[in-house]
């Protein structure tokens, strides 16, 4: 197969050897004018169908360009037959819901109307375009459909039997179910409202044989940068500890601590995740787990903190100036999400396990970043006339 391009594009058009792209006047600004693309250079292309597909500009112009297929570079990956349901919330956090769902593979993304719903419009358009972004950027060839809206009683009328439904109910106050049914079957995840299901929709839910249900513990969760930063961390651990019967789970310190203790954990280790190491509720988790019997490693930025002191051993992110530690960063949160990729890698060769077949990649990318963070940076006068340009032109950026 061809070689891959860094710079990504989803488009509509079918692909194939010697396709022509017309490019319309958005895409051909976003490659020509922001991404200074020119005639002979090279571009991958996906449409969600085909895989994805080096191309070469072959013409380039201000409010229009051509781009032709040269060969296959990755072959068309299709995710896990799995919706995601969720009540619509305010904007922005339902755009990262889009977003993320996208990122870690669902099939489909379907906004549910519930009783208590408390933002029922929704831009299809806009969701949509989100999820597209969300594949340019992860380097998958699919791209999830979002759907209209529908109401939750109207999707369960015509509900196939065959799909289970994971109905997430916030009332399972830190009951603890196994999952029933076939892995490899279709499923589907259900996120109620803030203000929850209403009992009808309780009721109806759990009377329904595809569906069952799971706890989210004593409170309605957020998602914020240490809950993602955690998720990923976990599906690091799971990836490269497939074929043993170790057991990874991804929760908030304070679910672990109240509902998730046993009275003995000689054979847990705990990966506590901080950007200061000063938080409370981390802290006091990892007494009482170690407390238990439990091994700590710890994933801080903050060198000589309260953490560091408490766990058995530690990967810092920062280089030991700690300048970010009462604000989320989001260099810590990717320096996060490497530092538990590499544990992840520590852990399986200790068990003696093969470890993800992408792994080679990943640490091959991870050799290369430093490089890549060089060219950026040597970016810097072009990107600061980028900026320079809504001032110019009397608009403001949000």
């Amino acid at each position: 197969m061809i070689e891959r391009a860094k710079i990504r594009l989803f488009v509509d058009e079918p692909l194939r050897e010697g396709q022509t792209i017309p490019l319309e006047r958005d895409k051909a600004h976003y490659l020509f004018g922001v991404m200074r693309q020119a005639v002979g250079d090279r571009v991958a292309l996906f449409n969600g169908r085909d895989g994805e597909w080096t191309a070469e500009v072959t013409l380039a112009g201000k409010r229009n360009g051509v781009l032709t297929c040269l060969g296959q570079a990755v072959p068309q990956l299709d995710p896990p037959d799995l919706w995601l349901m969720f009540a619509p919330i305010k904007k922005a956090r339902t755009d990262f819901i889009v977003e993320k769902a996208a990122e870690m593979g669902a099939s489909r993304i379907v906004p549910v109307l519930t009783d208590f719903t408390n933002s029922e419009r929704v831009r299809v358009d806009r969701l949509q375009a989100h999820a597209v972004e969300a594949a340019e950027q992860c380097g998958g060839t699919f791209v999830p459909e979002v759907t209209e809206p529908e109401k939750l009683d109207r999707l369960l009328d015509g509900w196939d039997g065959a799909r289970r439904l994971m109905f997430c109910d916030e009332a399972l106050v830190g009951e603890n179910k196994p999952l029933s049914g076939e892995a490899g079957a279709p499923w589907a995840i259900l996120i109620g409202p803030e203000g929850g299901f209403s009992d009808a929709e309780r009721k109806r839910l759990h009377g329904m044989e595809s569906a069952v249900s799971v706890s989210l513990g004593p409170r309605i969760l957020r998602a914020d940068t240490a809950a993602v930063a955690a998720m990923a961390v976990a599906e690091s651990l799971r990836v490269e500890l497939v074929g043993s019967s170790m057991v990874v789970e991804a929760v908030p310190a304070t679910e672990l601590s109240g509902f998730g203790l046993s009275p003995d954990m000689s054979d847990v280790m705990v990966v506590a995740i901080s950007q200061s190491g000063t938080t409370t509720d981390t802290n006091r988790t990892v007494d009482l787990v170690r407390s238990r019997g439990a091994r700590v490693v710890a994933i801080v930025n903050r060198r000589n903190s309260d953490l560091v002191d408490r766990s058995d051993g530690v990967l810092y992110t920062s280089d030991g100036r700690d300048v970010e530690m009462s604000v989320a960063s989001t260099k810590a949160f990717y320096a996060q999400v490497v530092a538990g990729m590499l544990l992840a890698v520590a852990v399986a060769d200790a068990a003696g396990l093969p470890g993800s077949p992408d792994r080679s990649g990943l640490l091959a990318g991870l050799v290369d970043l430093p490089d890549a963070m060089v060219e950026v940076l040597a970016m810097r006068d072009r990107i600061a006339e980028i900026a320079e340009v809504p001032r110019t032109r009397g608009a403001c950026a949000h």
